[in-house]
C-alpha cells in the first residue's frame, strides 16, 4: 500500500508539471506578443503550482521513508526511484513506480526546454529594447563627450571673462 502512495504522489506531482508546462507555452505565446499583464497572471499561477509542488514534495518523501521504513532499512532522504523500485519486491508495483518516474522525469526535461526558451525570448527582449534606448537617447559615451566637450568651452569663457 505505500507503494501506492508514492505512485500516487508521483502522479500528482505529474499533473502539476504539466499544468507548469502548459503555463510556460501560454508564456512564450505572452512574451512574443509583449503582453505584461498576461505574463504576470502566468506568474502568479506558476507561484501557487509551486506552493503545491512543495507540499506534495513533502508527501513523496514521507512516502518514501515509510516504504524505506516498512522494509527495516534505513532513511534516506537522497533515494532515487530506481533504488526505491530495487527494493519493491511486487512486479506490478514496480513497473507503476518506474512508470510514473518516468513519465515526471520526461515533464520536468520538457519544462527545463520551455523555461530556457522564454528566457532567452526575454533576454533578446531586453537586449532589443536597450538597443532601441540607444537610438532614441544616444549611447551614453556620446553624451559623455558632448558633456566634457561643453564644461571645456564653459570653462575657457570663464577663465577668459575673468580675465577681461
Amino acid at each position: 500500500m505505500s507503494v501506492q502512495k508514492l505512485i500516487q504522489t508521483l502522479d500528482a506531482l505529474s499533473v502539476i508539471h504539466s499544468r507548469l508546462l502548459e503555463l510556460g507555452e501560454q508564456k512564450k505565446k505572452y512574451i512574443i506578443k509583449n503582453d505584461i499583464d498576461a505574463l504576470m497572471k502566468c506568474a502568479n499561477t506558476e507561484s501557487r503550482l509551486i506552493k503545491e509542488i512543495a507540499e506534495i514534495e513533502k508527501q513523496r518523501i514521507h512516502a518514501t521513508n515509510y516504504i524505506l521504513l516498512e522494509r527495516g532499512l534505513k532513511l534516506n532522504p537522497h533515494i532515487t526511484v530506481s533504488e526505491l523500485a530495487k527494493i519493491v519486491t511486487n512486479i506490478n508495483d514496480k513497473q507503476s513506480l518506474i512508470a510514473a518516474s518516468g513519465q515526471l522525469s520526461e515533464l520536468l526535461l520538457r519544462l527545463k526546454e520551455i523555461n530556457e526558451l522564454n528566457q532567452q525570448l526575454i533576454s533578446q527582449s531586453l537586449q532589443f529594447i536597450d538597443y532601441s534606448l540607444d537610438l532614441i537617447g544616444g549611447s551614453d559615451d556620446d553624451i559623455i563627450y558632448h558633456n566634457s566637450k561643453q564644461q571645456s568651452t564653459l570653462n575657457k569663457r570663464s577663465l577668459f571673462d575673468t580675465k577681461a
